[in-house]
């Protein structure tokens, strides 16, 4: 579909019944993220005390806290009117969904459904002006990589189970001007005729998980084929942590800009990386905290159900302080170094970020000792862990033991190590490719 005719005929009339009203969202949020730092600390801190009220007289489980606490927002800034509620984790919001409900939010509401990636799919409710601003701020960010509305997208993403759940999301594909690898099946005959898709439909910019992505064009690459004929304008690449030898890859195969996007199921986009490579915040629209260590969110622009101090539990890496010279004035975060329950147990009170580990295997791959992918899961007490191998064409057995020694000696793990050459990894039930996993 024309580009210009999805966004003008197809998209805004939806946006338009839905109560989204995105292109305006966007003419609205575009504008702030060139305001000076000050201007945009009083800009936030006017939406987190209009949130904050709004929860305390609206929302049954922040009713009650209020009553019981007294709450009084005053004078207060940011920090002090964050130290008045409490952290909330999704295992709190499933159980007690309900009192996180607003009975005074007008217009359609509709239901957020999360991956589930942590084996927890939890679902929320947002109302139209909400979701259009969670939109309108994705929208501002892919204009930063000449993206508008409209244009055409190459997904790769999961696809329900269900024959009713995939004629849904086929309709919303066929709106949303895009064309789907379903990210739960990589094997060379799927990505050959998908491959053969995405040529005719001639995509602007692929969107997706990051190890699918990287999955799809190495064996595209192994194929012969070459990605720069599609001349797209980006790949943006979600939902894992981004790794330096699946960003080279992806950029080697398309010739084009590689991005990272950090967002969630329940507040959208978080951060989103510019043309010189530093991952913004999403600053107007959301508030980020680190409590012991993890990332804890506030979404300024929920209403329907509030997210205040939402506990993520990703491992946040600070970024650089100075200006960054795109302009765009919002802060930076450094990237995601994974969950705080996947921290790598090295024993004796010792731990290690997963990227660790995944410099270990970079280095493995670089040197050609055949690792195609791997994965590691270490046991619950710490003890033990199995690192799967899905070999490439110049494994060798051997590779095993150097594999133990390196882990051993470099990361200075003094548990078992356990090697397991497999025909392939699987993939989590959201489609996602965790390198490292805690058992629980």
């Amino acid at each position: 579909m024309w580009p210009w005719f999805n966004r003008n005929f197809v998209y805004r009339p939806i946006s338009f019944f839905r109560g989204e009203l995105t292109l305006r969202r966007l003419g609205e949020c575009r504008p702030r993220q060139w305001l000076p730092a000050a201007e945009l600390e009083t800009y936030r801190k006017s939406r987190l005390e209009r949130l904050a009220w709004h929860a305390a007289a609206n929302v049954p489980f922040y009713r009650d806290l209020a009553a019981l606490r007294g709450l009084d927002f005053g004078e207060m800034d940011v920090a002090g009117i964050m130290s008045k509620f409490p952290v909330v984790d999704k295992q709190l919001l499933k159980n007690e969904g309900a009192s996180f409900v607003a009975a005074n939010v007008p217009g359609r509401k509709f239901q957020l459904r999360t991956g589930g990636s942590t084996g927890e799919p939890l679902t929320l409710l947002t109302d139209g002006r909400a979701a259009g601003e969670r939109r309108g701020t994705y929208y501002r960010f892919l204009e930063w990589w000449g993206i508008r509305p409209g244009d055409k997208q190459a997904r790769f993403w999961g696809l329900p189970l269900d024959a009713r759940g995939r004629r849904r999301e086929r309709v919303k594909d066929f709106l949303m001007n895009r064309c789907r690898f379903p990210a739960f099946d990589v094997k060379p005959e799927v990505v050959s005729v998908f491959w053969r898709k995405m040529r005719r439909f001639r995509p602007a910019y692929v969107y997706g998980f990051a190890s699918t992505i990287f999955d799809v064009v190495e064996t595209l690459a192994e194929m012969g084929y070459d990605g720069r004929g599609l001349k797209l304008k980006a790949a943006i690449l979600t939902a894992e942590t981004v790794y330096e030898r699946q960003r080279k890859a992806v950029a080697d195969f398309f010739g084009a800009p590689v991005v990272a996007e950090y967002g969630c199921g329940e507040a959208g986009v978080i951060a989103f990386e510019c043309r010189e490579g530093r991952l913004h915040l999403n600053a107007d629209c959301i508030i980020l905290e680190e409590v012991d260590g993890a990332a804890v969110i506030t979404d300024l622009k929920a209403y329907a159900a509030p997210l205040i101090r939402y506990r993520l539990g990703d491992l946040i890496v600070k970024g650089p302080a100075d200006p960054c010279p795109c302009g765009c004035t919002f802060p930076a975060i450094g990237g995601v170094a994974g969950r705080e329950t996947d921290r790598f147990d090295l024993g004796e009170g010792r731990y290690s970020h997963p990227q660790s580990l995944n410099y270990v295997f970079q280095d493995f791959s670089a040197l050609g000792t055949g690792v195609a992918r791997f994965k590691v899961i270490q046991s619950r007490d710490g003890r033990s862990i199995r690192v799967l191998i899905e070999p490439a064409a110049a494994w060798r057995a051997e590779y095993a033991d150097a594999i133990r020694a390196v882990i051993r000696d470099r990361l200075g793990y003094g548990g078992d190590v356990n090697v397991e050459v497999v025909s392939a990894i699987p993939r989590d039930p959201s489609g996602k490719l965790r390198y490292f996993v805690r058992e629980h």
